[in-house]
Formats: C-alpha cells, structure tokens, sequence
C-alpha cells in the first residue's frame, strides 16, 4: 500500500472517531441530572434524608440546606429540589 493511500485511510479513520466523540459529547451536554428522573416519583414532604437517599448526594447545598442542586458532568442542565423550613420536600425546579 502506498503511503497516500494509508494517509488518506489514516485521516478518514480519525474523523469518524473524532465525530463519534463529538456527537457524545453534544448528546451528554444536553441531557439532565440522574436525580431529574428520579424526583417525579418523590412523595411530597419527604424528609430531607429521604429525599437525598431517593436521588443521591447533591452536587451542592444552597440556602442554608433548603436547596439541594444536582448536576451531571459535561452537561447544561441543574435540578433544583427545593425544601421547606422544616427540611422537607416541597418542590423542584429544572435550568436548561
């Protein structure tokens, strides 16, 4: 094989796997939180522990502990799980 043809084999190879990663990239980057799918099944005032057991250890805590923000890696979107002032669930919101 001559060394055009492996160079052009070389090239077309890397392309694809290059855009094989750029289009996970871009899928990862628009998905939500793990815990997004998860907080439509929470039942309403859910203790503050039982809602960290049911989604997971947030990313963050805001507002002196009423606010719990859940991340993905790589990605856009934040889930706000809101709770009351006796730490219970009250409610969530979803940043694009």
């Amino acid at each position: 094989m001559s060394w055009k043809r492996t160079f052009i084999r070389s090239t077309l190879i890397g392309i694809a796997v290059l855009g094989t990663i750029l289009g996970i990239g871009i899928w990862n980057f628009n998905q939500p939180p793990h815990a997004y799918y998860a907080v439509q099944n929470l039942s309403r005032h859910a203790t503050k522990e039982e809602t960290i057991r049911m989604l997971g250890s947030p990313g963050s805590v805001q507002q002196n502990g009423k606010v719990l923000v859940y991340t993905r890696l790589l990605s856009w979107g934040i889930l706000y799980v809101n709770l009351d002032g006796e730490g219970r669930y009250l409610s969530y919101s979803y940043d694009k």
